[in-house]
């Protein structure tokens, strides 16, 4: 409303592509591949099909730092086809674990100021997909709500809890006022170009490399059969041993291999094999489960 002053969306483009922005930080890391979705592409509801993206998914190097500077050098204007636009990242993101283009951890960060204004029926539809990508393929999705976005707080807030990133465990699944919000509300920030770089400082140190991987919760894998595998910046991969503790030891004292966390939800590596992952932002680490068998009578 005042001229002089940076829009939101002005200050959502420093945030990602600023001196100091996520995307910023991000490059100078290897191993990170980012794409973007811009929604509306028109002046209306239009979104991208299928499969398709903005920008799309590619190792962040100097190139596609500059593709995703030219992809948000758009004017902020039309409709808010929310869900649609949600739903298609998702499918990108699919379709990429499918092919084998995208290994390793996979995230979707949603970010409106509004609520969803060409398609609320497929709200419903959002919230499966964003239930089953956490459930089936292990993408988070974080959900980021701009001033503007108040009346989105319960569906910003689902989204963050099926997605797996909610802000706390005692957050309301349905919240009314920001400060039950699961998701990272921004509406009633006094300093939102602040606030906004330092959530997605956060996101970005939670989406780097790390010692600790989901385990689906799906009902088919066996636990039993697991192979954690890991792959050194320019080395051979390699299998990571299981050391589970010892009866009254702690999470990975005198482990060196991998281990189940103690409510079974994480695969948690311990030992050197963790200070060498964390050493090196090119290495990738690969957890596969068996299926569990089906005997037919």
């Amino acid at each position: 409303m005042d001229e002089g002053e940076l829009s939101k969306w002005e200050i959502t483009q420093n945030a990602l592509t600023g001196d100091s922005g996520a995307l910023q930080v991000l490059a100078g890391q290897a191993g990170v591949s980012v794409g973007l979705i811009n929604f509306p592409l028109d002046d209306n509801c239009e979104v991208v099909t299928s499969g398709e993206t903005s920008v799309p998914i590619a190792p962040l190097d100097e190139e596609q730092l500059a593709a995703l500077q030219d992809g948000l050098d758009v004017v902020a204007d039309g409709q808010t086809p929310l869900a649609g636009a949600a739903i298609r990242g998702l499918e990108a993101l699919r379709l990429g674990i499918h092919a084998g283009e995208l290994s390793g951890d996979n995230y979707l960060v949603v970010m409106t100021d509004g609520v969803e204004t060409c398609q609320e029926a497929a709200l419903s539809d959002l919230l499966t997909f964003v239930d089953e990508a956490e459930k089936y393929y292990g993408i988070r999705t974080y959900a980021i709500g701009a001033p503007g976005s108040e009346g989105s707080r319960s569906l910003l807030s689902q989204i963050a809890i099926l997605g797996g990133t909610r802000k706390s465990d005692d957050c309301a699944e349905t919240p009314t006022v920001a400060a039950e919000s699961c998701h990272i509300d921004l509406t009633e920030s006094t300093d939102f170009e602040a606030e906004l770089g330092a959530e997605f400082q956060g996101i970005t140190e939670a989406t780097t490399q790390t010692c600790e991987y989901d385990v689906p919760q799906n009902a088919r894998i066996d636990r039993n059969k697991v192979n954690v595998e890991y792959t050194p910046s320019g080395g051979s991969k390699e299998l990571i041993v299981q050391d589970p503790p010892a009866n009254g030891d702690e999470q990975c004292e005198g482990a060196e291999g991998w281990q189940y966390s103690a409510d079974g939800t994480q695969i948690v590596l311990c030992g050197q094999i963790c200070a060498e992952v964390l050493a090196d932002p090119g290495a990738k680490v690969r957890v596969v489960f068996g299926c569990q068998e089906t005997v037919v009578r």
